[in-house]
């Protein structure tokens, strides 16, 4: 399989004078709308009402000062043709504040530009940074059962109206699996989906997405998968995700199991693949870890092999060959601060796995997440110009029970750092890092773990902690974004970037996005 990433971007200029009026062939200039922005990480959000027959196109620069797209010395450097409400500009630098404006063209995209809109000036940061992250929570389409991973699939399918589709898969409780477009509202996979992975009420812990494909993880040695293209279109991560009529499916998704898996007696309690990093080699490369220290995994995407036991149960694992230390190396961590690492030249297998001496790392607690960022920072904002770092540093951070947190320059050597932040009584449940180099972006790296007790707690260097306050009343099990994935990491269009995370309110499921 091959990986396709569909965006909508449609067009990336260097514009002349004569913006307004470039094109021809027919249609004429139309009043311009009444546009407003909205700043996120790496990326500004623009809305406005749009008429019927009427095209917009889109000009922006990072800078704060408002421009003219017809006359010097403010011209912008960057556009979009036939852009939609609401548009989704990316790869921006956080800091660096940019201007932006919307023209109209009646009757055709390419022919004369009217008036410019008002010049939204607005500042990219990080989610979280203040206190204008929004912060969203589903309501009557939660997930219906505990939900205890999800996974974004970054290549969604390409329609007749050039939309793209993306898709987060949310697992848990009762053998359950429900899909979502944005976070909010789930569909639950229907019985008939999943008859071919004989699930029962199986619990599911884990899920990954990796080479346009699913994979489900969960108690009596469960491995399922999604991964199948129908018509026309090749689907990324759900079976007819797009019915004949380009019309959203979910219900028609099939999943299928492992041709080999663990016998009945494992538990699995997590799944990685090597897609968790953009860049991706196109391998079916998956790693799946859980009770009595089994590692499981596959290089084909259907057969998988035990490939090590640890000592204790292993509660996640994480791809980090980004990182750059040792070639590319696997992570996964577990009961009683088990920490185990894999390496190897070329990411192809998990081979050549070996203990960290948890003597040495401070801490018995049980480990629930690992992450790591080839680099703490990669550039900064100074008087309006992007500073590069002299140096980069990787940093790997786990956390666990009772406030656990370790970080690590090498995957090897361990500090258990203390926060006056992070609560004793809180467990934390996971852990989830930016790859900015890998995506190309111009902006700092972040960690964002979640804990028991509903709250969010983020840092640029794993050391220093800001703690948010999501939902007291839930526990956030898991969570992802759509970093990784080229979606809108190096892309433009109608996807914004957003954190998802999921878990349980009461007993039922539940999840919350910030953007």
């Amino acid at each position: 399989m091959i990986k396709r990433v569909c965006t909508r971007l449609l067009a990336l200029f260097v514009f002349s004078l004569t913006l307004s009026s470039c094109g021809g062939g027919g249609g004429s200039p139309a009043s311009p709308p009444t546009i407003s922005g909205v700043s996120g990480d790496g990326q500004v959000q623009i809305s406005w009402t749009a008429l019927s027959g009427i095209y917009y196109w889109i000009f922006f620069t990072q800078s704060n000062q408002t421009f003219d797209i017809n006359n010097p010395p403010n011209t912008p450097q960057q556009g979009f043709i036939g852009a939609l409400p609401t548009y989704v500009v990316g790869n921006l630098t956080n800091g660096l504040t940019t201007s932006m404006v919307v023209n109209a063209h009646a009757g055709n995209q390419n022919g004369p530009g009217g008036p410019q809109s008002n010049d939204v000036i607005v500042t990219p940061r990080l989610v979280f940074a203040d206190n204008t992250t929004t912060t969203l929570q589903c309501s009557a389409n939660c997930p219906p059962y505990v939900a205890n991973g999800v996974a974004f699939g970054d290549a969604g399918t390409q329609v007749s109206n050039s939309s793209t589709i993306h898709v987060y898969v949310a697992v848990g409780n009762n053998a359950s699996i429900s899909t979502s477009l944005d976070g909010l509202s789930w569909t639950a996979q229907p019985s008939g989906a999943l008859t071919y992975c004989s699930l029962g009420s199986n619990t599911l812990n884990g899920v990954a997405f990796n080479n346009n494909t699913f994979y489900a993880v969960g108690a009596n040695g469960t491995l399922c998968y999604n991964s199948q293209s129908v018509g026309n279109y090749t689907q990324y991560g759900l079976t007819n995700v797009v019915d004949t009529s380009n019309n959203w499916a979910p219900n028609n998704a099939i999943w299928y199991p492992a041709s080999s898996k663990p016998n009945s007696t494992t538990t699995l309690y997590a799944v990685a693949g090597t897609q968790q990093t953009y860049g991706n080699n196109g391998s079916n490369n998956f790693v799946a870890v859980g009770s009595s220290g089994a590692v499981w995994d596959t290089t084909d995407g259907l057969n998988w092999t035990s490939v090590y036991t640890a000592s204790h149960d292993l509660y996640a694992i994480n791809f980090v060959g980004s990182c750059a230390i040792n070639s590319y190396q696997w992570i996964a961590v577990g009961a009683g601060g088990t920490i185990i690492h894999s390496t190897e030249n070329t990411g192809s297998v998990s081979s050549n796995w070996s203990s960290v001496i948890t003597t040495n790392i401070g801490t018995t607690n049980n480990l629930h997440g690992v992450a790591c960022s080839p680099n703490t920072t990669l550039n900064s904002v100074v008087n309006q110009a992007v500073v590069s770092p002299s140096t980069n540093t990787p940093v790997f951070v786990a956390v666990g029970d009772h406030g656990t947190v370790l970080t690590s320059s090498d995957g090897n050597n361990w500090t258990l750092r203390l926060s006056n932040v992070i609560s004793s009584n809180d467990n934390l449940t996971a852990v989830y890092a930016l790859n900015r180099a890998l995506e190309g972006r111009s902006n700092n790296t972040q960690f964002v773990a979640t804990s028991s007790t509903g709250n969010i707690y983020t840092s640029t260097d794993g050391i220093t902690w800001v703690k948010y306050s999501v939902n007291g009343s839930s526990s956030l099990n898991a969570i992802v974004s759509t970093a990784g994935s080229n979606v809108p990491n190096g892309s433009f269009g109608t996807v914004p970037f957003s954190y998802v995370a999921v878990g349980s309110l009461g007993s039922s499921g539940f999840s919350a996005v910030s953007q």
